[in-house]
């Protein structure tokens, strides 16, 4: 099963599928919410308009009853409201027709600022000659004639509707401005439900009305049972942007402080998003389907000149061949094909160099060994020792024997193309041991480490054989005192050693490499750097003053 999800077939495929499923889903999910936004945005503005008609029908009926106040209030007896001798009969009988041609007027009184009231009915209300201390006298005070809702005794609303009203208040003036009293119209709140029922909010909408304070004033029969709770999280709810199958309005009610608020849920949005849901599962079903045939196509045709590639170059795990190309394939197909068929070209020629390496690498190897085993310098040092014992220098003789044997062993373990940095300077510290008692210590010698040298390797046998080309060449003609010295350092990107002699120097004189210069030569050790660390590596000789000096430049090499 794995093998098969890894098939390019398959994750093309998938691919294909994929990106189809999520263009198309993209194209509904968009036809989707665009459908859907302008059936709300329709709906709103629906509610918006039907909650502003009310506003203005309410508004309408409080405006028809504060006319009919300013008028009882600009009427002659009127007037004469501080005067508790007048009888008042003519503002008696208006206000009489007025309450029995308006159902919802439940009371209409006079009241003046020493307690008179006039009315046709009994008021219950506590009076006195000053009435600016009375508590729903200074209610009336505070309205600035604007409409408010109490209960009878204009105390704080009660949650049972009946026992509430809504009061409309006009003040009475004299001649000189002065208030003389109000006119006060009680309206049954019944006027607010028979008005606010003609609104159409769905079946489950409802309509409330809020103080400037968001006190409830209002509420429609399904909100009857209502608790405090409810009325926070409603108002909460009310201030949300519409959401699923409801939407909100709200507007002030002119010449009130009054809020009207309508939320409305509508089915048929409902039941409509609901059969836009379906159609849009059965279509991605059919895209779905379609786009699962077409991807298997599709993959079959882009993966047939791959797979045929594969197969091809399967076979070449026996023997190494050019591919055919095939003519119906891709471009990119032709392009592999051409980069694979140049690939193994290349592979031809790589093989062929690394054979003409190695067989180069076991010639310096066997060089290398030749050199350092010269039975030239095998004799001399086995001449000196017999020297050194013969005049009883045994402890010169045992130290050159030992150096002679280590020397012996690093020069025969010819499987080793890079060792230790201080294994090579060891060896060579062995080589010119014997060297200065052979020839009486007509010279010194010094190793300088500017860096840490533990963690270094160069390529093996490169330093005695430049050492030997100074001493045969430079010192050993020379009658007095000679020194070598080899020092140790690097840059950021070589690592620099030198070997330095104050000898006679070569006898030609060249810029470049000299070609033999005794042993096994600087050409044989620079081509080995090269071999092994790269051509950009070398050795280098140059004579400045009374010194010959030879660079090394080698790659920094931590490990094997």
């Amino acid at each position: 099963m794995k093998k098969i999800f890894k098939k390019i077939e398959f994750k093309i495929s998938a691919c294909f599928f994929v990106i189809s499923i999520l263009i198309i889903s993209l194209m509904l999910f968009s036809w989707y919410k665009q459908s859907s936004s302008k059936l709300m945005t329709y709906e709103k503005e629906e509610t918006s308009q039907e909650v502003k008609n009310a506003s203005i029908y309410v508004a309408s009926y409080l405006e028809k009853n504060k006319n009919l106040a300013s008028l009882l209030a600009m009427s002659a007896e009127s007037q004469n409201i501080m005067d508790d001798k007048t009888d008042f009969k003519n503002l008696k009988d208006i206000i009489k027709v007025s309450e029995k041609s308006d159902e919802f007027i439940k009371k209409i009184f006079l009241v003046s600022e020493n307690g008179n009231i006039i009315s046709n009915e009994k008021v219950n209300l506590e009076t006195n000659k000053d009435m600016k201390n009375i508590s729903w006298y200074k209610k009336l005070i505070n309205s600035n004639n604007m409409a408010f809702a109490s209960k009878a005794d204009f105390s704080k609303i009660s949650s049972d509707s009946s026992k509430n009203i809504i009061s409309i208040s006009k003040e009475i003036k004299d001649k000189n401005n002065k208030r003389l009293g109000f006119v006060v119209i009680n309206l049954s709140y019944k006027f607010l439900e028979d008005f606010l029922s003609t609104i159409n909010f769905g079946k489950d909408g409802y309509v409330f009305i809020l103080s400037s304070e968001e006190e409830l004033l209002f509420k429609s029969k399904n909100m009857e049972d209502f608790g405090k709770k409810d009325y926070e999280k409603l108002l909460k709810k009310r201030m949300k942007p519409e959401k699923m199958d409801f939407v909100s309005s709200n507007v002030f009610i002119p010449n009130t402080q009054w809020k009207l608020v309508g939320i409305s849920f509508s089915n048929a949005i409902s039941n409509l998003k609901k059969q836009l849901i379906e159609s849009s599962l059965i279509l991605a079903l059919i895209v779905f389907v379609l786009t699962l045939l077409v991807s298997i196509f599709v993959s079959k045709k882009i993966s047939k000149p791959i797979i045929y590639l594969i197969g091809e170059i399967k076979k070449t795990d026996k023997k190494l061949y050019k591919i055919k190309s095939l003519p119906q394939a891709s471009s990119e197909i032709q392009i592999l094909t051409k980069e694979y068929n140049n690939l193994i070209d290349r592979i031809f020629v790589l093989t062929e160099d690394i054979e003409k390496k190695e067989e180069q690498k076991r010639t310096y190897q066997v060089k290398a060994l030749q050199s350092q085993i010269n039975p030239h310098f095998l004799y001399n040092t086995l001449d000196t020792i017999l020297w050194l014992v013969e005049f009883g220098e045994n402890e010169k003789a045992i130290k050159v024997t030992k150096n002679l044997g280590m020397l012996l062993r690093n020069s025969l373990n010819i499987d080793e193309d890079f060792v230790k940095l201080d294994k090579e300077i060891e060896h060579a510290k062995n080589y010119l041991d014997i060297q200065k008692i052979r020839y009486d210590n007509k010279f010194t010698y010094e190793f300088i480490k500017k860096i840490e040298t533990s963690s270094l390797y160069v390529p093996k046998l490169i330093l005695q054989p430049i050492i030997e080309n100074a001493i045969y060449h430079g010192i050993r003609e020379k009658k007095s005192k000679s020194y070598i010295k080899i020092i140790v350092e690097k840059n950021p990107e070589y690592l620099i050693i030198k070997i330095i002699d104050n000898g006679l120097g070569p006898k030609e004189k060249k810029e470049n490499i000299p070609t033999k210069l005794g042993g096994i030569g600087m050409e044989n050790v620079n081509n080995r750097i090269k071999l092994l660390c790269g051509e950009k590596y070398n050795l280098k000789m140059q004579r400045e003053k009374d010194e010959t000096i030879v660079t090394y430049k080698l790659k920094i090499i931590k490990e094997i």
